[in-house]
């Protein structure tokens, strides 16, 4: 028999009682108007007072027992509920403590996680930072060589062009008119000195390979750079996850906290 049950039929029997004395009450008045009193008829009527007390005494004591029985059914179900309701109280926070464990075992997992990223990127920004050195080291020394080279390359410039406005030397005897009758050919030999041309190319040759240099310089310094922004990608990416994760773990844990049936917050 459920607590409905119980109530209902509780309320039911009070309704029973009622009527009955509301009828009792009604006969009673209209016996008493309607009769005429005779000698005798007062003792008469006294019995079936009696009487009737007497039923409304046992019809009090049967509601009044039927009271105590539903009054200790209802207590019984009222301490059954509660055990139910402690018992599922017991096991949500023991599931809740479960989830909380895992929840922080997992949140140690993803800092560790995250302290070894911030160990792999704190390693690629040092290298980084050795070739943006180096790079700078390589650019200063390029631009050395340079000015050098253009010196250089000036100090030539005016050894040629001195060499090229100095006078010719005179003809030898064996080319005279005087000596061979014939006609003298002047024409002065178009070939540049052999170690201008040897040292041109040897600086030509330095400042490709600096060039060159440089470049790799360059290259290495945008792969590390490309490195530095895929690891801060990473890291910023597993940092939303670890966000997003303990904001699931929060709202699973409190609803596992609450009791369904009471609504009530077992922390």
């Amino acid at each position: 028999m459920t607590l409905a049950t119980l109530v209902s039929k509780c309320v039911w029997s009070l309704r029973e009682a009622r009527s009955l004395q509301g009828a009792l009450d009604s006969t009673m008045a209209q016996d008493i108007t309607n009769k005429q009193f005779t000698p005798g008829m007062g003792e008469q009527a006294v019995e079936e007072l009696k009487d009737l007390v007497k039923e409304l005494l046992r019809s009090k004591n049967s509601l009044q027992q039927e009271c105590s029985k539903l009054e200790v059914q209802l207590s019984t179900h009222e301490t059954e509920h509660l055990e139910r309701v402690e018992v599922v109280a017991r096991a949500n926070t023991d599931r809740a403590d479960r989830a909380t464990e895992a929840q922080a075992t997992r949140v140690r997992e993803l800092e560790s996680v995250v302290e070894s990223r911030d160990g792999e990127l704190a390693t690629v920004r040092g290298e980084l930072s050795k070739h943006k050195d180096l790079l700078t080291s390589c650019e200063a020394t390029l631009a050395e060589e340079r000015r050098e080279r253009a010196e250089l390359l000036t100090t030539i410039s005016a050894t040629i062009r001195a060499h090229a406005a100095s006078p010719s030397p005179p003809p030898s005897v064996a080319e005279s008119p005087a000596a061979g009758g014939g006609s003298v050919d002047n024409t002065p030999s178009p070939a540049a000195p052999p170690p201008v041309a040897r040292l041109l190319a040897s600086l030509h040759r330095f400042c490709e390979s600096q060039e060159s240099t440089a470049r790799d310089a360059r290259e290495a310094a945008r792969a590390a750079m490309a490195r530095l922004e895929a690891m801060e990608l990473r890291q910023r990416d597993l940092a939303y996850a670890i966000h997003a994760r303990h904001e699931e773990y929060m709202a699973r844990a409190n609803e596992v906290f609450t009791v369904p049936s009471t609504g009530v917050d077992r922390r």
